[in-house]
């Protein structure tokens, strides 16, 4: 979804009407601000992460059919520690998980051709994807758990053999609830 610094993702959360931002600055640290009167006003940034993020994908839990959750769900991609982490923020209490690796990882490449998506199923699981720029580090995995109970574990690859594709992942609406799809 992101692809290096300097990009945000917007999110309306409309139990409370507030807005969220999450974004990378100008040294690639990652933050979040949020404004509780319709965008007026911003909080101070809150850091997230500080290194440099290759890619981040963001996910709320009421963009899934059926889920009435108030999490938002981040996954980055960063180069310091060439990790993929997981990072929640429930938008009703404020709770923040921490960082929870997806990946801890020591080969992860950075650069222009990096996929990252992260989605909800209807059934509750998430799912996070992901291919770093050589195509070397690569993978699709799940938790069947959120927030800070979070615990990532590899799936069936979704990516093709030294893919250079783009995807990104959306609740799959077959039998099986806890489906995703990749488009």
């Amino acid at each position: 979804q992101l692809q290096g610094g300097q990009s945000n993702y917007l999110v309306e959360t409309p139990s409370n009407g507030y807005f969220m931002v999450f974004e990378a600055d100008s040294n690639d640290d990652l933050y979040w601000t949020q404004s509780t009167d319709g965008g007026y006003e911003w909080s101070a940034p809150n850091l997230l992460f500080a290194g440099v993020i290759e890619a981040m994908a963001v996910w709320y839990d009421k963009w899934t059919p059926g889920i009435t959750g108030d999490l938002i769900h981040v996954v980055f991609m960063e180069t310091g520690s060439d990790d993929v982490t997981y990072y929640s923020i429930n938008t009703t209490s404020g709770a923040e998980t921490g960082n929870i690796d997806v990946l801890a990882t020591a080969a992860l490449t950075g650069g222009s051709d990096i996929c990252l998506t992260i989605a909800k199923a209807r059934g509750g699981n998430l799912g996070v994807a992901f291919r770093d720029n050589a195509g070397v580090v690569l993978g699709f995995y799940k938790s069947t758990a959120e927030g800070a109970s979070a615990s990532f574990s590899a799936m069936t690859d979704i990516n093709e053999v030294a893919s250079t594709d783009y995807y990104i992942l959306a609740p799959g609406f077959a039998a099986d609830n806890q489906d995703f799809i990749a488009a």
